[in-house]
């Protein structure tokens, strides 16, 4: 099982991701902060990718972007997801970055 972090100051889309994740992809464990992570999920907070990628190094890292914003170009272990994201793709993703963080 991997453990999944998502970061977001947005409480109810938070939430509603954790919610889907868990019914549609139940190989993640949701952790907190202070936890073990295998993969992150940053909502809108492109300034945390540093911070994150320095302290989780061989952890992919998703982060979701506003709908107009334009995506900076994927380098290494970060991929972005323009909202609304398409669940199914965003899931698959997910699973698909397992290999990535084994």
């Amino acid at each position: 099982m991997q453990n999944l972090l998502i970061v977001s100051e947005n409480e109810l889309l938070k939430q509603d991701l954790i919610f889907q994740i868990e019914q549609y992809a139940p190989e993640f464990n949701i952790v907190s902060e202070d936890s073990a992570t295998d993969i992150i999920v940053i909502d809108q907070a492109q300034e945390l990718i540093n911070s994150y990628a320095n302290k989780f190094p061989h952890s992919p890292i998703f982060v979701l972007l506003e709908k107009g914003v334009e995506a900076p170009k994927e380098k290494g272990l970060i991929k972005y997801f323009q909202k609304p994201i398409s669940l199914s793709n965003f899931i698959n993703s997910l699973c698909s970055a397992i290999n990535l963080a084994s």
